[in-house]
């Protein structure tokens, strides 16, 4: 088995005997030589030993590293690419990164069946209320400084910032953004409007199906207060949870900054379609999931998050006709994504019938390129080590895969 150096950890799916063996990959390290192993096979012996080949021959091309029987999970870059990557980072060209997301193909195969990855959620959630309600404290105790600099911060706000991280959530800010499954299909027999009612019943119907997941890892008395933004319209609907209204917002532009949703779900559908409405938005969308937020996408809402939208393309699956002055994939080719996850592509619903083309495309990237079956999950987080400055320097993150079918393994990347 032929190994090459390599400057980031290889996130890969491979066979063994009947079963996938997922790695993992936590805080991408800078380039350094490192050691090869598999840890946690479903026969718990080393699998460096086994007959069964759990790392396939690699070689390098140009500045990717491909596997030799093309059973991709992923192209990465070799060190000369990711040396021209620092370099932009070195002019300024600094990208920002999701907070804390989760990244699927499908929710009913890849979140449901996945104690897993719900978990990565709620610890997510759980984390962003507690910087929120902190962050809310520390303004109030300074006014209250301001307002009465001889007495000092008041005593309550001091206590309440003092137990801050032992209470509990009490109300669960959930933003839902469908309007990838809200596209119009020009095959469709049935009439625009019929088509939007459709897709706003299905919408509706998947949203109900993760609030009743996200209650299920909350106290009794925790209340979930969800909203339903188009990027189409801007619209607002479906605000339910209390009957409090002044509890949510009134315009898109509130749902997406003063508001501050904890969770921020992107549904699949017409990823071309999600990309060209969002355009309105984007600095306030980008605003709110780069900080204390919990973002999940899937499908679509998982492309949006890469650096490439050329990944939409390469089914055929989307029509690209929807946006009026980008109707062809020709017109997509070149045009980027959001690139909130270190520089990473996203090919979703992954199959072995897609090989041979993906096996092609990604000869086209000069960044990592992770392909998702509907059973696996990207669990990320962008912002590890905030508290410390020379950590964020280091650019620390957590880049993990999860599968709903298997127990997530880890493997590292070797020197020779």
């Amino acid at each position: 088995m032929t190994l090459f150096n390599f400057s980031i950890v290889v996130l890969a799916t491979f066979t063994c005997s009947h079963h996938q063996l997922l790695s993992s990959a936590f805080h991408i390290p800078s380039p350094s030589a490192q050691h090869c192993r598999h840890r946690g096979n479903h026969h718990g012996h080393a699998s460096a030993s086994s007959n069964v080949p759990v790392v396939q021959q690699r070689w390098m091309k140009g500045d990717h590293v491909i596997s030799a029987d093309k059973d991709i999970l992923a192209v990465l870059p070799t060190p000369s690419a990711l040396h021209a990557h620092d370099q932009d980072a070195a002019t300024g060209n600094e990208q920002r990164r999701l907070n804390h997301a989760l990244l699927v193909s499908s929710f009913s195969d890849g979140i449901q069946p996945n104690p897993e990855a719900q978990q990565f959620l709620i610890d997510g959630i759980i984390e962003a209320d507690r910087k929120q309600r902190q962050q809310h404290i520390e303004d109030d105790l300074r006014q209250s400084v301001l307002a009465s600099p001889c007495n000092g911060p008041d005593p309550e706000l001091l206590s309440q910032l003092e137990n801050v991280a032992d209470s509990e959530l009490k109300e669960l800010r959930f933003l839902y953004i469908p309007t990838a499954m809200y596209a119009l299909r020009a095959e469709s027999m049935q009439t625009p409007g019929k088509q939007r009612q459709r897709a706003r019943a299905d919408g509706k119907k998947r949203r109900n199906q993760i609030v009743a997941m996200l209650q299920q890892h909350l106290s009794d008395d925790a209340e979930v207060h969800v909203t339903t933004l188009d990027f189409m319209d801007g619209s607002l609907k479906q605000s339910e949870g209390t009957d409090d209204t002044s509890k949510f917002p009134v315009t898109a532009r509130e749902a997406l900054t003063t508001w501050q949703p904890h969770f921020v779900y992107v549904p699949g559908g017409n990823t071309f379609w999600l990309h060209h409405c969002m355009q309105e938005w984007r600095d306030d969308f980008v605003d709110t999931v780069c900080s204390n937020c919990v973002y999940c996408g899937t499908s679509a809402g998982a492309i949006l998050m890469g650096r490439s939208m050329q990944t939409a393309c390469w089914k055929g699956w989307d029509d690209p006709s929807v946006v009026p002055d980008r109707p062809t994939y020709e017109d997509w080719q070149d045009v980027k994504g959001l690139d909130l996850v270190n520089g990473a592509s996203f090919f979703p619903h992954m199959t072995p019938e897609w090989q041979d083309v993906v096996y092609e495309k990604m000869l086209q990237h000069d960044k990592p390129v992770y392909c998702l079956a509907d059973e696996e999950a990207v669990c990320y987080k962008g912002r590890l080590g905030e508290e410390n400055e020379s950590d964020v320097a280091d650019g620390s993150e957590e880049f993990r895969m999860l599968s709903a079918a298997t127990t997530a393994s880890s493997l590292e990347v070797p020197s020779n």
